[in-house]
Parts: C-alpha cells; sequence; structure tokens
C-alpha cells in the first residue's frame, strides 16, 4: 500500500494536513503558521490548499483546508473538520463508519483499527478533477472500476474461475 494513499483519522489534531506537496492543489503558500504534533514540537506550514479524491463509488470529492506541513511523515484528517461539514463518524468497537451528508445516508468508509488504535483511511486520488492519477492498493481496486463498480463480492467469485 502506498504510503501517500494512507490518511490517519485524528480527532485531537488542529487540521487536516499532509507532508505531500503534490497531494495539494490550489496551494496558498501565503499560509505561514505552525502546528503542534502529539510529541510536542511543532512544525511549520507552508500554505494550505486542497486534496482531490474519489469515493469507493468512483465520485470525486475535495478535502478542503489542507495545511502542507514539510517533513511531515503521516498524513492526517481532522474528524473535528468533517463533522463541521456535516459528515458523520461513528466509532463502535474496532471500526469506524464515515457516513456522507445527512441527505445521502451513503456510507463513504469503513476503518478498521490498527494494533496502534490507529485509524488508516486509504485514499484515491482524481484524475477526473486534477492531475493526479488514481492508484490501487490491490487488484479489487482496478478490476472493480474497470467493471463499471462492480460489487467486490462478485469480483471475488469471476476470480473463483
Amino acid at each position: 500500500m502506498n504510503h501517500d494513499n494512507v490518511w490517519l483519522l485524528d480527532s485531537d489534531c488542529s487540521n487536516h494536513m499532509t507532508g505531500n506537496k503534490i497531494l495539494v492543489g490550489n496551494l496558498d503558500q501565503s499560509v505561514k503558521t505552525e502546528v503542534k504534533l502529539g510529541t510536542d514540537k511543532t512544525m511549520d506550514v507552508d500554505g494550505k490548499g486542497v486534496v482531490k479524491i474519489l469515493t469507493k463509488q468512483g465520485e470525486p470529492k475535495k478535502i478542503l483546508e489542507v495545511y502542507y506541513v514539510p517533513g511531515l511523515k503521516h498524513n492526517l484528517i481532522r474528524v473535528g473538520q468533517l463533522t463541521h461539514k456535516e459528515y458523520k463518524f461513528m466509532f463502535q468497537g474496532q471500526e469506524c463508519v464515515i457516513y456522507d451528508k445527512p441527505l445521502s445516508k451513503q456510507i463513504i468508509a469503513k476503518v478498521k483499527m490498527m494494533r496502534n488504535k490507529l485509524f488508516p483511511l486509504v485514499m484515491y486520488y482524481s484524475d477526473k478533477v486534477s492531475s493526479f492519477t488514481i492508484t490501487y492498493s490491490n487488484d479489487y481496486w482496478l478490476w472493480h472500476f474497470r467493471f463499471g463498480h462492480l460489487h467486490f463480492s462478485s469480483l471475488r467469485l469471476l476470480q473463483q474461475k
């Protein structure tokens, strides 16, 4: 799995942020501030922009107000920023389910908790709305898109043939 595709759900960080400048579109480098990490280390913010992604259903979405923090090792999604945009998070047991805005009630993602108690959300970048290319963590996603979003259970059935 590509490290750039993994975003950690974080309820304590100050903002969405990434250390990968390539992921951030419309980067406004006039935004200069600092962020304090959980280790009490501070890092400089060198701009703010938009990350364009695809949902599992292939729908383009934008993550707004993403800080570019050079040297940051992990991509972070601030849960509070998305709940402010009316997305719903349901943490239960060792899973987090993310729902789209209230009118659709569509599940955007199900994220399993890792052993270290982190929730890694795998993102796929949209080539439909930016210059990014879609990356796939395994062949199931590739064939899911090639067969017009065929259900994964059907893909598994095809694989058995």
